[in-house]
């Protein structure tokens, strides 16, 4: 059952509509991990209790900074067509940064349940520029030359509506054509922001209660606020992301109406208490 329950019909009905009454042999799950998401966190954590699973990664040494983002596409593609040759039926779970259109034309994906994580658009960018610019990014010293200010970074198309561009079935769709598709296609749209929410209700799907246990790949708190934002640096993120702050807006605007609902059935395990309840009952 697609995320469109959760929007129409309310937290409770989406879980009942989608739980995996048995946690270790239930459906093949896909993560799309955009950048900077804190989806290294989460996808440790489903990789926990959906083995086996395969993250499909590329080795960032071997990539030519003069042939990227092609080079980039090329690999990661070949490596969804080996997965889908060699393991997908060995697997429970995928997960890596590849985009949905990367995966649309697998017949293998067409009924894996996909899940994503969004975070504020600015937020994610300054993330994003610290990241590459690092040196423990294999590409730093490039990164660098490209992008000697946060301003050059996100004036640079290849950074604007990122999220917007992994999620979407073509990049001239509409921000409400992408939301329908998004609510039709994808089971579970966490957010950043509100991590434990996101963590806990796919949990819930998974027939399960936990807390969130990993703080991977987090920067210092101190580091983002070393970019000094002119009012015009901001101005320009709006502009050259407003698809990205379209979709955020709108799943921000339903994690705030369901969250309330949601703690109601997850704690004190309600949920599942009112779940198992309904299936012993005798016809």
């Amino acid at each position: 059952m697609p995320l469109r329950a959760f929007v129409e019909e309310g937290v409770e009905n989406f879980a009942i509509k989608n739980i995996d009454c048995s946690a270790f042999a239930g459906d093949h799950w896909t993560f799309i991990h955009i950048p900077k998401t804190a989806g290294s966190s989460f996808r440790e954590d489903i990789a926990d209790v959906k083995q086996p699973d395969v993250n499909i990664v590329v080795d960032y040494a071997a990539l030519d900074p003069q042939k990227l983002p092609g080079q980039y596409i090329d690999m990661i593609r070949g490596k969804l067509s080996n997965y889908c040759r060699t393991n997908f039926d060995k697997t429970r779970f995928l997960s890596g940064h590849f985009v949905y259109r990367d995966i649309a034309g697998l017949e293998r994906f067409k009924l894996s349940k996909l899940v994503t994580l969004l975070r504020d658009p600015l937020a994610r960018l300054k993330s994003d520029y610290l990241h590459q610019i690092s040196t423990e990014h294999p590409l730093w010293q490039s990164a660098r030359e490209r992008y000697p200010s946060f301003r050059h970074f996100i004036e640079d198309a290849d950074n604007h509506n990122v999220m917007f561009t992994y999620l979407c079935r073509s990049e001239a769709d509409s921000v409400d054509e992408t939301i329908e598709f998004i609510m039709d296609r994808f089971t579970w749209v966490g957010i950043q922001e509100d991590f434990r929410f996101s963590i806990k209700m796919l949990f819930m799907l998974f027939g399960m209660r936990i807390e969130p246990r990993r703080a991977l790949r987090r920067q210092p708190v101190n580091i983002e606020q070393q970019i000094l934002l002119l009012p015009e640096d901001i101005r320009a993120v709006e502009q050259n992301n407003a698809k990205d702050y379209g979709l955020y807006a709108f799943f921000l605007l339903h994690f705030q109406k369901q969250a309330a609902a949601f703690y109601d059935l997850s704690d004190n395990d309600w949920f599942f208490r009112k779940f198992n309840a309904m299936h012993q009952q005798v016809p």
